[in-house]
Order: C-alpha cells, then structure tokens, then sequence
C-alpha cells in the first residue's frame, strides 16, 4: 500500500517516523502498520460505485498521522478505552472511516472537544451517553438529503442527514474518546419498505431496538460485514431443498420497494440452501432464489416456524377460503372511493384475481390457505399477506 501511494509514500514514511518518536512507540506504531496494511479495502464509495476512490489514492499522511495518534492517546486516556479488545480496537475505533464517506480530518477535533467532557468518568455508559448528547445537540436525522455520505466535518457543517449520517456522527464522536462504535444496519426491511442503520456499540445497553424487527442485520468493519442478527431480535435456521446445483449462490429476498430484494446469499450445498440466524420477531414472505431453477416463497412465522408456499398458476375451481375484509382490516382501512386490485404470486409475478367489492368498500375474494396474496390501491403499502384457514384465528390474514 506504501508503493501504491506513489509519491504520498515518502510522506506516510515521515508519519511513521514521526509515530515511532512519540509516545507509546510500539503501540502507535503497531496501530499504524495495521491501519496502512488495509487502507486498499476502503474507499470513497460514490453512487452507483462511479468515480469511486480508494484510501491508498487519498489519505493524506497528515490525517493519518492524527488518526493514529489521538485514536492511541483515546484508548490509554480513558479506563474503557484500556478495557476495549485489540479487535474492538482496531476495527471500531481505530478506523478514520465509519461506512463510505470521503475522508476528512476529523479525530483530533473531536477528541478536544470531547475529552473535558469525560474526563474523570469511570462509566462506560456514562461516556456513551455524553457522546451520544453532544451527537443530538449538533446533527439531527433529514431524509431528503444527498445518497452519498457526508464526511464527518462536513455533517457537522449541514447539521442534518439521512440515518447513515446520523450513525456515522455518533460513532466518530463514540471512537474519539476510545468507545468502539460501528454501524449496524438491516439492508432492507422484510416487513415494510426501506432499510435502516443504526449505532452499534458492542456490549452497550440500549443498541439493539432499531433492528428489533430485521429478517438480517449487519455490522460494518474494515474487512466484511459481520452478522449480528441475534444480537437485536430472535433467529431461526431455514433449510430449504432448491434442487439446484451445488455451489450456486442462493439468495434470501424480501419484498421491498415493489420487488424482490437480496438480504442474504449462501452456496447450494447437496442441494439445500441453509439460511442460518434469520429474523423471526415478526412474520414475513420471504423469497429463495438460485439460478436456473423456480423460486420458492417462504413465509415465516413469529417464533421461528416456517412453511413453502405453493406458486405457479392457481388450481381450477375457487379457492376454498371465502375471504371478505371488513372496512377495517389488518392491510389498512379500506375507501369506498378508492380502486383496489387483488394479485397472488404465481412463482414470477403477481398475477391478477377475480375479487368482489364488498357494501363496506372492502373487498373479497376466494383464496388458497398455500399461497401469498397482495391487495393495492389507496392507501395500502401493498404487503404481501396469507390467508389463515382456521376459523378459530385471531385475524383471516397474516401480513407479512
């Protein structure tokens, strides 16, 4: 990485040096070595991944230097700092980069502002709660802003951003005073649309709720995503027969955003894809699909069970469940001036299904207890919902 830097290279030579000067030498410059070793697994990610910039290109041997420096001096300057892991260490408060935000100069800043704060604290969760504030105090959540993430001084500039840019603050904040913090992140909800992330701090109190609800959770380092699923919310293991060819990647999606989308992927082996740690708080309809062989939908249940549903075109004849919504229903409150469509899913779309317009302004139709069904218009997200057979049930559908 040192000859990749091109003529930067001299200069990340003198950081060092000036590293190997200061005190403690050994840890700072162990700190340093791991830190150049991985700067070509980082980057500047733009939209879209056009234009995109390595670290090796960028990092600039000044900020290097400061990043190392008062990331050291944090860890030895404060008792959960020196309570902290190596690996915490160096992979949730050491890097200069939270997620794909260009790099700016922004730890020793923090650092000073943050230091006299906590200095004198014993607390862990004190400390965490101090940066947290002062997170609060000067950033506040904003979805209308650019997809790109804001370098840390410049998120401090605008005052606002999307929920990566608020996690991003209050983990930079976190990691100048030695708290390991990361971003945790579901890449699509299975229960709604969109996707969210989140502080993540490991062993802290109070950092699981935002993903209490995800069918996959992640956390980012330096190197992969880590799996946290049951970290935030119970888990359950899908082994699912696929029939197709060993080492074919199998993709677990969620309906989101009107299609399918990929949370998950693992390799066929002996013709089973097994899904392992996948969120179960909720029920949800889930997608399996692998190259070169038909779909198989999922739905899951709250607590861990779990069923195939059937595709392909429907049966002859009606279905055997004679479904009427009232106006008031689990999909939403149905609008007599509103238009509403019925569609199940056939193995590749959502095909349509005859269906009846009820006195209420509700709708109903005769269903197959095996199959997943959306009803759209008006107002309704349009989740994709099963028929409950059983007349004893507490609700006719299951959303999901």
């Amino acid at each position: 990485n040192l000859a990749a830097a091109g003529p930067r290279g001299d200069a990340f030579g003198r950081a060092l040096g000036a590293l190997r000067e200061s005190t403690p030498s050994a840890e700072l410059c162990g700190a340093a070595v791991w830190l150049l070793s991985r700067l070509d697994r980082m980057k500047f990610r733009r939209e879209g991944d056009k234009g995109s910039i390595p670290d090796s290109e960028t990092f600039d041997p000044r900020t290097f230097y400061e990043n190392v420096f008062y990331a050291v001096r944090a860890r030895n300057a404060f008792p959960w700092g020196r309570d902290a892991s190596d690996h915490e260490f160096l992979m949730f408060v050491l890097p200069p980069r939270l997620t794909d935000e260009p790099l700016q100069r922004w730890r020793r800043h923090f650092f000073e502002v943050l230091e006299p704060e906590v200095r004198g604290l014993t607390d862990r969760e004190e400390a965490i709660q101090v940066a947290r504030q002062a997170c609060a105090d000067f950033f506040q959540y904003e979805g209308n802003t650019t997809w790109e993430d804001f370098g840390m001084l410049t998120a401090l500039a605008v005052h606002e951003g999307r929920c990566e840019d608020c996690s991003n603050v209050d983990n930079a904040l976190l990691r100048s005073i030695g708290i390991p913090g990361s971003q945790a992140f579901t890449p699509w909800w299975g229960h709604g649309d969109g996707n969210h992330a989140w502080t993540w701090v490991p062993g802290a109190k109070g950092f699981a709720g935002d993903g209490n609800s995800g069918v996959k959770i992640y956390v980012k380092t330096l190197d992969r995503l880590e799996d946290v699923t049951e970290m935030h919310t119970p888990v359950t293991r899908l082994e699912v027969e696929t029939g197709g060819a060993d080492g074919a990647d199998a993709q677990l999606m969620v309906w989101n955003h009107g299609e399918w989308r990929r949370v998950m992927g693992v390799k066929v082996e002996a013709g089973r894809a097994v899904f392992d740690k996948v969120g179960c708080r909720r029920p949800f309809a889930l997608l399996v699909r692998v190259a070169g062989v038909p779909d198989q939908l999922l739905a899951t249940e709250k607590g861990g069970g779990w069923r195939v549903l059937a595709s392909g075109p429907l049966p002859a004849g009606e279905g055997p469940v004679d479904l009427a919504f009232e106006k008031v229903s689990p999909l939403g409150e149905f609008e007599p001036d509103e238009e509403y469509a019925v569609t199940v899913w056939d193995g590749t779309a959502w095909s349509p299904v005859a269906a009846r317009r009820l006195q209420t302004g509700a709708v109903g139709f005769r269903a197959w207890a095996d199959r997943a069904y959306r009803v759209t218009g008006g107002k309704f997200a349009g989740r994709p919902f099963t028929v409950n057979a059983d007349p004893a049930a507490e609700s006719p559908v299951t959303v999901r």
